[in-house]
């Protein structure tokens, strides 16, 4: 049910906020990700807001043909025509992205920055992302969408811990913790 703290679990779990507990929850956070439920965007350049939290690193053709890869792919190219050609100016007109596109396209943009950033580190072993924390990431995305982001995550071989009300969600799962508004919780195996 919505209200019962599933969001607030994630950012204890995920370390943002800070909790005494029983018990122990134990990974490595620097090969954690947490992909939210209302994705966070700015009015900076397409890059930047891609490469959210890491944006050190500048863009190179690789780089910026695989981001076009990823919107054709995900169907946001029509962000790209919102957008100056070159990767490096690919800034937003007047507006936030917030502002600009829809919630759907929104979690899809804040999907292809965790495919990037698991593709920037798939050949460093030492840092690459192990642990994924999805927070109703498919909320408004339609099944076959949801479908392909499920699948394309199930294949990387990554732990997933994710929260979500679509039935469909279940057959990507193993296990299932149930919150109720009473405080009580149920565990079962899928």
């Amino acid at each position: 049910d919505s209200g019962v703290g599933k969001t607030s679990l994630f950012r204890v779990l995920h370390s943002i906020w800070p909790l005494n507990i029983n018990g122990s929850f134990s990974y490595e956070s620097t090969r954690s990700y947490l992909l939210p439920q209302r994705p966070y965007f700015t009015n900076r350049s397409l890059y930047d807001e891609l490469s959210f939290p890491d944006i050190r690193n500048l863009p190179t053709i690789t780089c910026e043909t695989q981001i076009e890869q990823f919107f054709i792919e995900w169907n946001l190219s029509r962000v790209l025509n919102c957008v100056e050609k070159s990767i490096y100016v690919y800034m937003c007109p007047k507006y936030a992205w917030q502002d600009l596109l829809s919630p759907s396209e929104l979690q899809r943009l804040s999907f292809i920055r965790l495919l990037l950033r698991l593709s920037s580190n798939q050949n460093d072993e030492a840092s690459r992302i192990r642990l994924i924390f999805l927070d109703e990431v498919t909320s408004s995305l339609d099944a076959n969408k949801e479908k392909k982001m499920y699948v394309y995550l199930s294949e990387q071989n990554l732990t997933l811990i994710s929260i979500g009300h679509h039935e469909t969600l279940r057959q990507y799962r193993q296990m299932e913790l149930q919150l109720y508004n009473n405080g009580k919780y149920a565990i079962k195996n899928l």
